[in-house]
């Protein structure tokens, strides 16, 4: 009998060990996948997110030339005889010079804005420049004179050659325009005619402007950005201005500009390198300066919460796993009756099915033990419920979170759903609040509008998406009730003196792409964001 209770006892203790193993490996395996796509996700949208609103101010000042290049182009006669009239030449350019202060000051961190006319028809300091002054408003001041500097002279005249050099428009990288004594970057159009040059108009913007951008950007605890040139060359960044009086700086930044993948003409590309004995994940994206906008996180950051799940699952392990040994060594002589059907319980755990329980008569010998069995079973029932839930639930506000966004949208692009509406939010001031009132007022601020959404919409509609963006996806109703869902939700975040958020929307007939209609709610969102910006400039960031 000692032998069949030996047996018996090392056949459950081998049971109860490779199931409950076997089970936890496998959820952390997948638990710890999850994290590090979604790391990896995060990195990759913070890069393409702030690589876009880089990108659509870069636009914003495109446009702005482009319309200015039009305008001179349209009233400038085809007859180049004219160009050569200085009277003639004198009313366009004054023409010119008042149509383009207006655009100047309708452009977002303009600091200059000019028009210069070829040599070859005018005076070599043809042409009018203005200055914006420390009211905010335009003045001429003296043009350089194009023919006092040689051509490979950047700082003073590669405005003038480099886009004429390249017969196109031309974003000009970083250089120090010793002319107005300031570091900056500017986007010049040269001006043809039927093959003639004519001259060239274009704006130019501090450069501290665009770091300024880049420094506001923060992931996790640490990570930051930087800014790199087509050479990859650093142009600003934070992290390695700290470095530079460490040994061994500038073998380590060669690292940098020998990264091959930095030169991929994807969007956005991630991939992680040891700087200073510490592993650094980059997100790339270039901008339509051909910059380089690079997301920078420590790797010991995004594995934190991978390693802390990992420690609370091994002490939960350790604790199951205790408890199941010490019953099944004090009562292996009693397992003889009921090891049928702790063999089927067993399996069930295997199969990841922990809603189970060992049915025992009552006074049974095996009561005891069945009844530890039962409770460790609810017990891993339980954490694996917990398990999933930190998953894909928001900590702070309880909604869920990006991870079960994407697990929601992928399961609806399938369906092709009816009548689906996107509600896009981003909540204000909430940079100003953690930056007057500490974090936990930001907390709370986000907390409240989290409440908010609640109270206006069902728990599955909801998802928070990063620290100030949430998202609500409505389905099955008419474009006609949505719109007066909105309407009604958009009153409710207004009656405070300061809206909550700025809010955008969108709504479809059916759909194969849930993004397209989130990124048309989220250029809605910008519109009224811009709106509160001009409403309350003072939390504008």
């Amino acid at each position: 009998m000692k032998i069949l209770h030996r047996k018996i006892f090392i056949l459950l203790t081998v049971s109860v060990l490779s199931t409950t193993l076997l089970t936890s490996v496998v959820g952390l395996l997948s638990a710890t996948k999850l994290i590090k796509k979604d790391s990896h996700q995060i990195l990759k949208l913070m890069s393409d997110s702030n690589s876009g609103k880089i990108n659509s101010w870069f636009e914003s000042i495109e446009n702005t030339v482009t319309s200015l290049y039009n305008l001179a182009k349209n009233q400038l006669p085809s007859d180049t005889a004219y160009w050569s009239n200085q009277e003639y030449m004198d009313s366009y350019i004054q023409k010119m010079r008042s149509d383009t202060e207006i655009f100047a000051l309708n452009t977002d961190s303009a600091i200059t804005v000019y028009l210069r006319i070829n040599p070859e028809y005018l005076s070599s300091e043809a042409g009018f420049l203005l200055v914006k002054n420390s009211n905010g408003t335009y003045e001429d001041v003296p043009v350089t004179d194009i023919s006092l500097f040689n051509s490979s002279d950047r700082n003073h005249v590669g405005w003038w050659y480099e886009p004429i050099q390249h017969k196109k428009p031309l974003w000009l990288l970083p250089y120090y325009n010793q002319n107005l004594d300031i570091e900056m970057i500017s986007y010049v159009i040269p001006i043809y005619s039927n093959n003639e040059l004519f001259g060239v108009i274009g704006m130019d913007f501090a450069l501290e402007r665009l770091e300024k951008k880049v420094a506001e950007i923060s992931l996790y605890e640490t990570g930051d950005a930087m800014l790199l040139d087509k050479n990859n060359e650093i142009i600003f960044s934070d992290r390695f201005a700290n470095l530079k009086k460490q040994p061994g700086y500038e073998n380590e930044i060669k690292k940098i500009r020998n990264l091959k993948k930095i030169n991929y003409d994807s969007i956005s590309q991630s991939y992680v390198i040891k700087i200073f004995n510490e592993n650094i994940h980059f997100s790339v994206s270039t901008l339509l300066n051909d910059m380089k906008l690079v997301i920078m996180v420590p790797e010991k950051e995004i594995n934190r919460d991978r390693n802390l799940l990992i420690l609370q699952c091994l002490l939960i392990i350790f604790l199951g796993l205790s408890i199941s040994i010490f019953f099944c060594a004090k009562f292996t002589n009693r397992l003889t009756k009921s090891l049928g059907k702790i063999t089927a319980s067993v399996q069930e755990i295997a199969k990841g099915n922990y809603d189970v329980s060992v049915e025992v008569e009552k006074k049974n010998e095996f009561e005891e033990l069945a009844r530890s069995f039962n409770e460790a079973a609810k017990e891993f029932d339980k954490n694996s419920k917990q398990i999933n839930k930190l998953a894909y639930t928001d900590s702070l506000t309880g909604l869920k979170n990006r991870n079960c966004f994407n697990k929601f949208r992928s399961g609806l692009e399938a369906t092709f759903p009816k009548n689906i509406g996107v509600i896009f939010c981003d909540l204000n001031r909430l940079k100003f609040t953690n930056d007057n009132y500490g974090h936990k007022a930001g907390d709370r601020l986000i907390c409240t509008f989290a409440d908010l959404l609640k109270e206006n919409f069902s728990d599955d509609e909801c998802f928070r998406m990063s620290g100030d963006e949430f998202i609500i996806v409505i389905m099955g109703l008419t474009e006609t009730d949505f719109e007066q869902i909105v309407k009604d939700f958009i009153l409710q975040n207004k009656k405070q003196d300061v809206p909550f958020a700025s809010i955008g929307s969108c709504w479809r007939r059916t759909t194969d792409n849930l993004s397209l209609l989130i990124k048309s709610a989220e250029t809605s969102m910008y519109r009224d964001k811009k709106e509160f910006y001009k409403r309350f400039p003072e939390f504008k960031r």
